[in-house]
C-alpha cells in the first residue's frame, strides 16, 4: 500500500469513527472499520476500488466472490475478463487492481459484476458485496454491539478472545471450484423431537435462518408449517414454509426459539453438497471467524 492510499484510508476511517463510541476498539490493537447496519441483519462498510471511493459494500461471509454493481464497474471502466456462475445466471468477471477496506488491501484475480437493483430498493447507497475471497485472508471479528469490523492479518486477535472454538467443516470441492473460498459451515443440532444435526452456512448476508430441505426425509415438522410469500435476491417472488420455533445447539451454546423457514423452490447455489441451510451471523452479538485457523467463536469474550 503506497503513501497516498494510507493517507486516504486513515483520513476516511478517522472521519467515520468520529461518530462512534470511544470504546469501539478491536482486540490486539487491530484498527477498527465502522459498520453500518442494513436493516436488522446485513452490515456494510466503506471500501475503495482502484483508489477511488469510498463506496459502500455489504459484508457477506456467505458469498464466495466479491461482487460489484454493474453501474460502478462501468464508472470505473473495468473491462470484462471472463464469466462465472452468479446469483441469477452467468456473471461477468472483471479484475480491478486493488480493493481496500480500512488499512487492508486485496489484489483480486477477479470479481463478479451483477445488477444490484434489487438491493438498491432498500439500500440505495450499496455498490457491491465484499465476499469470502477477500475475507479469507484475515481473522475476522464482526462486532454488532460496537458496530465495528476487525480484520487481522497477524493472528493477534485470537490470542485475547475467549470462547469455544467451533470447527469449520471442510467442504468437498469440485475441480472447477478451486478458486472459490471455503464456505463457513458449522455443525448445528436441532433440538426438536427428531434431534438431528445439520451443517449451516454462517452467513452475514442472510436475513433469516433457512433450511433448504429436509435432507434426511424426517416428517416431524410436516403438520406445523405456515406458507409465507417473500423474495429471493433476484426479481422473482418465492414462497417459504415457516417451521415452528425450536432450540438449537452449537457446541456448548444453546439458542432458544430460532424460527427457520424452508424455501419451496430456490435457485440458491449451494456452496457445498453438505450445506443444509443458512444461519445469520446477526443471531450473535459478536462473531469471530478464523479462515486460516479453521474455526469460529460465537459471542467471544
Amino acid at each position: 500500500m503506497d503513501t497516498w492510499q494510507r493517507m486516504f484510508l486513515r483520513a476516511s476511517t478517522f472521519l467515520i469513527l468520529s461518530g462512534y463510541p470511544c470504546n469501539a476498539q478491536c482486540p490486539g490493537e487491530v484498527v477498527p472499520i465502522p459498520l453500518r447496519s442494513l436493516g436488522r441483519s446485513q452490515i456494510a462498510i466503506q471500501v475503495a476500488v482502484n483508489r477511488k471511493g469510498p463506496y459502500e459494500f455489504m459484508v457477506d461471509t456467505g458469498s464466495n466472490l466479491t461482487i460489484i454493481d454493474q453501474s460502478l464497474a462501468a464508472e470505473l471502466q473495468l473491462q470484462p475478463e471472463g464469466t462465472a456462475n452468479g446469483r441469477d445466471g452467468p456473471a461477468i468477471l472483471v479484475s480491478p487492481d486493488l480493493i481496500d477496506a480500512g488499512l487492508n488491501s486485496m489484489h483480486p484475480a477477479w470479481i463478479a459484476v451483477e445488477n444490484m437493483t434489487q438491493f438498491h430498493r432498500l439500500f440505495p447507497e450499496l455498490r457491491g458485496i465484499l465476499g469470502a475471497d477477500f475475507l479469507r485472508g484475515f481473522d475476522v471479528l464482526i462486532d454488532r454491539e460496537k458496530r465495528i469490523l476487525c480484520l487481522d492479518v497477524a493472528n493477534e486477535m485470537r490470542k485475547g478472545l475467549l470462547g469455544e472454538r467451533i470447527p469449520i467443516i471442510h467442504a468437498t470441492r469440485n475441480e472447477h471450484e478451486v478458486r472459490m473460498a471455503d464456505p463457513i459451515l458449522i455443525a448445528v443440532h436441532l433440538l426438536d423431537e427428531a434431534s438431528r444435526k445439520v451443517n449451516l452456512l454462517l452467513d452475514s448476508g442472510a436475513s433469516a435462518p433457512i433450511l433448504y430441505h429436509d435432507r434426511d426425509g424426517h416428517p416431524f415438522w410436516s403438520q406445523r408449517l405456515k406458507t409465507l410469500r417473500g423474495c429471493d435476491t433476484g426479481e422473482h417472488s418465492m414462497y417459504f414454509r415457516l417451521i415452528a420455533p425450536q432450540d438449537i445447539q452449537i457446541g456448548r451454546l444453546t439458542l432458544r426459539g430460532v424460527a427457520f423457514s424452508i424455501p419451496l423452490k430456490s435457485s440458491h447455489p449451494l456452496s457445498s453438497p453438505a450445506e443444509d441451510g443458512l444461519l445469520p451471523s446477526s443471531l450473535f452479538k459478536r462473531v469471530f471467524i478464523s479462515y486460516r485457523g479453521g474455526f469460529v467463536i460465537l459471542n467471544p469474550r
